[in-house]
């Protein structure tokens, strides 16, 4: 419709683990010690890569938490405030739009990088033709890596949804125990988190194994 009245169209997507809801942050802010009303700021990404969540308060308090290896990561991870579409993704290199963005989670990468790297992959003619201009016109510096380095950026996450898609019924039995008020209250209020992000990979490891054997 927009190209019918003279815009140009493209998309832009990005490839994604999955997203959380509100409460993932509401808990994590219960975590450290910070009282919802107290913070005016929240950034979830910046000042390099892969960065974390600096939270600023009112008494203009800084508080930084870390995207990997914190408590932040085992709530992102722990599949409790996981969006419920997110379960049933089935294009998570978003190959349906003209560029995908994606973290490059690899091991050069991973090691090194500090300031922040994107991989972008194009998926049509034109965002082919936007990619080549935007690095002929000096608005980005790129280096060109194969189709199998953007698979292994992303295969954890690729086979954990293929996982699901092929496992129907033991998700819904997961997501099933991780809404009931008992088990939320156990893990997000005695303190079970640790608990419960370790039968959570056990869980996704077998479904992982049982695909592995097909």
């Amino acid at each position: 419709m927009c190209e019918r009245y003279g815009h140009k169209v493209f998309i832009i997507g990005l490839t994604c683990s999955s997203q959380q809801t509100l409460d993932a942050t509401k808990y994590l802010l219960k975590r450290i010690n910070i009282k919802e009303q107290n913070v005016c700021h929240i950034q979830y990404r910046g000042n390099g890569w892969p960065s974390g969540i600096t939270i600023k308060t009112k008494v203009n308090k800084k508080t930084f938490i870390a995207n990997n290896a914190s408590i932040w990561n085992r709530i992102f991870h722990s599949r409790l405030f996981i969006r419920p579409k997110c379960f049933m993704c089935k294009d998570t290199l978003n190959q349906h739009s003209d560029i995908a963005l994606a973290d490059p989670w690899l091991k050069e990468y991973i090691s090194s990088e500090k300031i922040g790297m994107t991989l972008a992959t194009c998926f049509s003619e034109t965002g082919n033709r936007i990619l080549t201009q935007a690095q002929n016109d000096n608005y980005i510096h790129a280096n060109e890596i194969s189709w199998q380095q953007v698979i292994l950026s992303q295969k954890s996450t690729l086979d954990r949804k293929e996982s699901y898609r092929h496992h129907p019924d033991r998700i819904k039995f997961f997501r099933q125990l991780c809404t009931k008020r008992w088990y939320r209250f156990l893990v997000l209020d005695i303190g079970l988190l640790s608990f419960h992000c370790k039968i959570k990979n056990c869980f996704e490891k077998t479904m992982l194994l049982k695909e592995k054997r097909k």
